[in-house]
């Protein structure tokens, strides 16, 4: 998409993105919710993402469009069954119930609990685009 081209036909546009030419997801005949519809999660003071998996192990795209700066924790993939391993030790009993526990949003741990347990975590601090 060009500059003053709508954006409903633009390739900046999240509705298009995975249906593009140039994605492998074009490929797929139905639409995966979260992966070729994006989604949109409302943060506000004290809200919080869990530690988690992306769908099929994609790479996610975040836009911060207002507001505070939004922190983020991430552990590099080479870390994810340290990350994984720390977790389980943490919570036994849930990763018996749920073995697929990294692929939900339902777990949370400290950063610094990783960190204690070897896991290489990262911080970021995203804020609004500058106008």
């Amino acid at each position: 998409g060009g500059v003053g081209q709508p954006l409903s036909s633009s390739d900046w546009n999240l509705n298009r993105i995975a249906v593009l030419e140039e994605s492998p997801l074009h490929l797929l005949n139905k639409s995966v919710p979260g992966v070729t519809v994006p989604w949109v999660y409302c943060g506000m003071l004290f809200s919080s993402f869990c530690w988690h998996t992306e769908d099929n192990y994609l790479p996610s795209i975040n836009y911060l469009h207002k507001g505070a700066p939004k922190v983020w924790y991430a552990a590099p993939a080479q870390h994810a069954k340290a990350l994984e391993r720390t977790m389980k030790a943490h919570m036994p009993l849930l990763f018996q119930m749920e073995p697929d526990l990294m692929q939900k949003l339902v777990t949370m741990l400290d950063p610094s609990t990783l960190i204690a347990a070897g896991v290489n975590v990262c911080r970021a601090v995203q804020r609004e685009p500058c106008s």
